[in-house]
C-alpha cells in the first residue's frame, strides 16, 4: 500500500524559523507548501484571500497549517485595509487564512501558530490609533490576540510515519490556562479581537 505523506502549509517559509521548519518537515517526508512573502502577504487581506483560493483549489487535504510569519516594526504604518501593519500581519492575516482553509483542514487537521508569552492587553482602539502607537505594546497585543483566537488543540496529535503534527500555540501564556474566572477586562479583550476577526470573514 502506498504511503501517504502529510501535506503541511508553512507561512514565513523564507525566514530563519520558517526555513528551518520547512527543511525539518521535508526530511521527515512531509509534502511542504512553503508560503513566502512573494506568494502570501499577510498584511493584505486580498493577498490572503487569493492564496487561500489557490490552496483550496490545488492542495487537497491539508494535514497541518503552520502560521510562522510575523513582523516587528518601530514605526506606525497603515495597510491598504486600514489596519496597523503588525496587527494585520501577525494576527488578522493568519486568522483569516486559517478560517479560509478550514474545509481543507477537516477532518483532523492541525493549526499551529507560533506566538510569544504575552500578557499585553488587547485594546483594538489603541491598536488602530496612530497617536497612541507603541511598538512594543502593539507587538505584544498581536501575540496575545494569537492566543485568544487560536483554534483549540485536538486531544492528541495524528501521526504520519513518525511525523507528529499537533495544533497549539507554542510559547502560549500560562495565564490563559490557569482555570481562573476571567476578568471583565479579559472578556472584553477577547470579544474585541473576535469581532475584528469575524468582520474579515464576512467582507
Amino acid at each position: 500500500m502506498a504511503v501517504r505523506h502529510p501535506t503541511v502549509v508553512v507561512t514565513g517559509a523564507n525566514g530563519a524559523i520558517g526555513s528551518a521548519t520547512v527543511e525539518a518537515l521535508k526530511s521527515r517526508g512531509a509534502n511542504v507548501i512553503a508560503m513566502t512573502r512573494a506568494s502570501l502577504d499577510l498584511s493584505s487581506m486580498a493577498s490572503v484571500r487569493a492564496a487561500a483560493r489557490e490552496l483550496n483549489r490545488t492542495a487537497g487535504h491539508i494535514d497541518a497549517l503552520l502560521n510562522i510569519a510575523a513582523i516587528f516594526t518601530t514605526r506606525w504604518k497603515k495597510t491598504k485595509d486600514g489596519f496597523e501593519l503588525m496587527l494585520a500581519t501577525n494576527h488578522l492575516g493568519p486568522f483569516l487564512l486559517t478560517n479560509l482553509l478550514r474545509d481543507r483542514l477537516q477532518p483532523g487537521g492541525r493549526v499551529i501558530t507560533v506566538t510569544a508569552p504575552s500578557t499585553t492587553r488587547v485594546d483594538m482602539g489603541q491598536l488602530l490609533d496612530r497617536d497612541r502607537f507603541n511598538a512594543m505594546h502593539s507587538f505584544g497585543a498581536t501575540k496575545a490576540a494569537n492566543l485568544i483566537g487560536r483554534p483549540r488543540p485536538h486531544s492528541r496529535p495524528r501521526r504520519h510515519d513518525g511525523l507528529a503534527v499537533q495544533g497549539d500555540a507554542p510559547h502560549r501564556s500560562t495565564a490563559l490556562d490557569t482555570g481562573r474566572r476571567p476578568t471583565r477586562g479579559a472578556v472584553a479583550e477577547e470579544r474585541g479581537a473576535s469581532r475584528a476577526g469575524r468582520r474579515l470573514l464576512v467582507d
